[in-house]
């Protein structure tokens, strides 16, 4: 007999397969390529996400053979930070992502390998680190999920997860809000240990302010547009620069906690 828990979900994988299609569609390759880097969503996560990904292949003392999964790798603009060519791989439920993304990859000389989850459950592939970024709030049964991509893991190994927090407006795709003692003790209790809980990223919650809470005017919207585009382009300390300006008016957006497998 089919659960009411597991109607809830099919509707929730519904809502967020076909928003994301729609998201990742075929587009000219170059266009596809140069997004990432251009999109001020997609570079304020990846540009967090890396800085402890950097850290993480600092302390292997063998990178070549570190294999890092993005689950929920999306347009993919944190595969595309990783200066690895090889043993790098994405997870997405958008099957549009998952076909065009390797061909994107591919321009810059990196081999991407990506699945649908469905494909991901039966690779028998070991994990040394797996990120999760903006994912667990989209999924009902998280810790099923997160069981998961634990036996995933090789021995060792570390998962990444940023999650939104303190949001601005109310994304009706999301499902889990999360609190920095509510994520840790769900890792906890799968049986990660946590090492670093960081809570980042005001310039978000001051843009989804002024745009969409304000109700901004077109032209306005169009300023924003073109401040989004400076944003992406600007390296990580600036970004810190600008959130430390504005610290009084506005809650910091990202939380990002780096776990690490046990046994």
């Amino acid at each position: 007999m089919v659960t009411t828990d597991e109607i809830i979900q099919k509707d929730i994988e519904i809502v967020n397969k076909d928003f994301y299609n729609k998201l990742y569609k075929k587009r000219n390759l170059l266009i596809q390529l140069i997004y990432p880097f251009i999109s001020h969503d997609q570079q304020s996560k990846s540009k967090h996400n890396y800085q402890k990904i950097k850290s993480i292949l600092k302390e292997s003392s063998d990178v070549n053979s570190f294999n890092i999964l993005d689950y929920g790798f999306g347009h993919g603009s944190l595969l595309l930070k990783i200066p690895k060519k090889d043993g790098l791989f994405g997870c997405d439920i958008s099957f549009e992502a998952v076909s065009n993304f390797p061909k994107v990859a591919k321009l810059l000389g990196k081999n991407v390998k990506t699945f649908t989850p469905e494909q991901l459950n039966q690779q028998k592939i070991k994990f040394n680190l797996i990120s999760l970024s903006h994912v667990l709030e989209h999924i009902k049964d998280d810790k099923l999920l997160l069981r998961k991509l634990y036996d995933m893991l090789e021995a060792g190994g570390y998962i990444l997860i940023n999650v939104p927090v303190n949001e601005v407006w109310d994304d009706p795709k999301h499902v889990n809000r999360y609190t920095s003692d509510s994520l840790q003790n769900l890792l906890k209790s799968i049986g990660f240990t946590v090492r670093s809980v960081e809570l980042k990223n005001r310039l978000s919650a001051f843009l989804h302010t002024n745009e969409r809470i304000k109700k901004a005017s077109i032209v306005k919207i169009l300023l924003f547009r073109v401040f989004r585009f400076y944003l992406a382009l600007m390296p990580l300390r600036f970004l810190e620069f600008i959130d430390s300006i504005i610290k009084d008016k506005y809650e910091l957006q990202h939380l990002i906690i780096v776990a690490q497998k046990n046994d």
